[in-house]
């Protein structure tokens, strides 16, 4: 009878700790759901800033014209401003992180102050973020897709909010660039996966690392179908 009794008494504190479980999960779905507009909000704002983040002041976009070393120092400040204020530190992994996006927007600045690869213009526009996750008591994973419009020569590097500098003739740059000066305007649209973190009750963006596509891109060669800059 006694181990009876010792048996009733475990299989009653096994199903209240399963209940006490499925209770958690339960309130910890309903905590988070509430968590996903702040995310949404995040990634809108940060990839809504892309374009601008690509260009020089209007003055200073002429191709073929050095721009003076303050001008490229402010552009990379303002640009490390943004980064400061929407991402964070990755806690899990080491690549693909907020030092890679202030690393590879430096190096773009910097190209440009020799006087080549000039954008004309540029926007960027959120067209959802979608796929919201937890994994973790603090993380997240979230997918973004978004539209990229840029003017620009095909060899000019851009940053389009991946981990690396692209050009619209062939993709990723190597150190040494490309050498096709063909003026147009490139569009893409974009799909990225993002994990974010919180941090001290704030989401922000720790990593591109999740992977990313791209589709419908497209580039059209400016209405003087001979312009290229010599």
């Amino acid at each position: 009878m006694k181990k009876l009794r010792n048996l009733n008494r475990g299989i009653i504190l096994f199903i209240v700790l399963i209940i006490g479980f499925g209770g958690y999960i339960v309130y910890d779905n309903i905590r988070f759901k509430k968590e996903k507009p702040a995310i949404e909000k995040v990634v809108t704002e940060y990839f809504e800033q892309i374009g601008e983040m690509n260009l020089l002041p209007e003055q200073y976009r002429k191709v073929g014209e050095p721009v003076p070393r303050e001008i490229i120092q402010k552009k990379i400040e303002d640009n490390i401003k943004i980064i400061d204020q929407y991402w964070t530190k990755d806690l899990d992994t080491d690549y693909r992180t907020k030092e890679d996006m202030k690393t590879e927007l430096k190096r773009l600045f910097e190209n440009q102050q020799l006087g080549n690869n000039k954008i004309q213009d540029a926007t960027c526009g959120v067209k959802k973020v979608s796929g919201i996750k937890k994994t973790s008591p603090n993380g997240a994973t979230a997918t973004v897709e978004f539209f990229l419009s840029l003017e620009l020569q095909q060899n000019a590097e851009f940053y389009n909010g991946t981990w690396w500098l692209n050009t619209a003739n062939d993709g990723y740059v190597s150190e040494n660039g490309s050498d096709t000066q063909q003026l147009g305007t490139y569009q893409t649209t974009m799909t990225l996966t993002l994990e974010v973190t919180r941090v001290r009750g704030e989401w922000k963006i720790s990593s591109t690392g999740g992977g990313y596509s791209s589709g419908n891109t497209t580039f059209i060669p400016a209405t003087d179908d001979t312009a290229t800059v010599e």
